[in-house]
């Protein structure tokens, strides 16, 4: 029996249907910062069948994974998850999202079983990222012209600070120091959209290991447990409502990277930008995004988005002042964190 799930994320409805109530139980908890009781409009609808391929044996084949079927592209094969296969079609009510998930293989089965828990969260996340946001994303961006990148922002009544650096540099830790400051609010630690002149938030758990939730003291009963394991020895955080912010103007982008010492250094705006790329290309959920957004592309393609996607991100540097910030690892973050601030002018010391 299907049951269902409604989302939203700044607007955009999203309606997700599962055969498999556990995967739904688990999207439920994971995905809370999104979920609502119902939606009025479903922008995006997907619906996860459990067992059964959904790729059509008759489809013309566009190439070695893609196939073409009436309205809609049949991918019959996902690298990044074998076992899951969509169909994705753009309707006049939406994007609509028919999707299948199998083991490939009796071998993938026992070891999702022999893992447990923690093999069957790896798995439903993954689910996630592809079922619900990926197409989102893909959504805003198509409708509102709002780009994805791979950066943490804290928001502040003089102006926001957006943090960039490569995946494991300690970008959450740093973005959540900052909220020393009471007047800070979270925009998001990993992931936010741009528009140009505002950025956007993308609220998920919030992921740290024992270590580095230790570097945090000063936060306090503030961030919570949110009482599940993620990966790689982290847990899930979760900030109370009024810690959280929508959106911000970013003041000042920071790219960080770890070093021996700590030092801040001012960076010119065309190198900010080049970092800003790479660091997208080297971040796996940015990479697999804009695949499966280069797929759904297909279904309406449109004249020059890639250069667009560019323009906005180079006239949002121009609003703001870029620098490079070092900083040793394992260490109390608090006296960078308050430099970085006095560069936002958050304060007059």
């Amino acid at each position: 029996m299907n049951e269902s799930l409604a989302l939203r994320l700044h607007g955009v409805g999203l309606e997700l249907r599962s055969e498999n109530p556990r995967f739904l139980s688990y999207a439920r908890h994971y995905l809370r910062d999104l979920v609502v009781p119902a939606v009025n409009q479903a922008h995006v609808k997907v619906h996860l069948g459990w067992g059964r391929p959904i790729a059509p044996a008759t489809a013309e084949r566009l190439g070695r994974r893609l196939l073409l079927d009436g309205p809609r592209i049949v991918q019959g094969e996902v690298l990044a998850l074998p076992g899951l296969q969509l169909g994705a079609a753009l309707t006049s009510d939406g994007l609509i999202i028919e999707a299948g998930y199998r083991f490939p293989s009796y071998r993938s089965r026992l070891g999702y079983i022999l893992q447990g828990r923690a093999g069957e969260a790896r798995l439903f996340v993954t689910l996630i990222y592809f079922l619900v946001y990926f197409p989102l994303f893909w959504y805003l961006e198509r409708e509102r012209g709002w780009y994805l990148l791979h950066a943490a922002a804290v928001a502040h009544p003089r102006g926001g600070i957006l943090l960039a650096g490569l995946p494991g540099v300690g970008k959450s830790t740093f973005t959540l120091a900052l909220l020393a400051d009471p007047t800070a609010r979270l925009v998001s630690d990993n992931l936010v959209f741009y528009d140009g002149e505002q950025v956007y938030a993308f609220p998920e758990p919030i992921h740290l290991d024992r270590r580095s939730r230790a570097l945090l003291p000063e936060l306090g009963e503030r961030l919570g447990a949110a009482g599940q394991a993620f990966s790689h020895g982290r847990y899930d955080y979760q900030l109370a409502p009024a810690d959280r912010a929508d959106a911000t103007h970013p003041r000042v982008i920071g790219i960080l990277r770890l070093a021996p010492q700590t030092e801040i250094r001012a960076m010119s705006r065309e190198v900010c930008l080049e970092r800003l790329l790479a660091y997208d290309r080297l971040a796996k959920e940015v990479d697999e995004y804009n695949k499966q957004a280069a797929i759904f592309g297909l279904l309406s393609p449109r004249a020059a988005e890639s250069r667009r996607r560019l323009e906005t991100l180079e006239r949002l540097l121009t609003r703001v002042d870029c620098y490079e910030i070092a900083v040793p690892s394992g260490v109390n973050l608090g006296p960078v964190a308050k430099q970085v601030c006095r560069l936002g002018g958050w304060s007059n010391g």
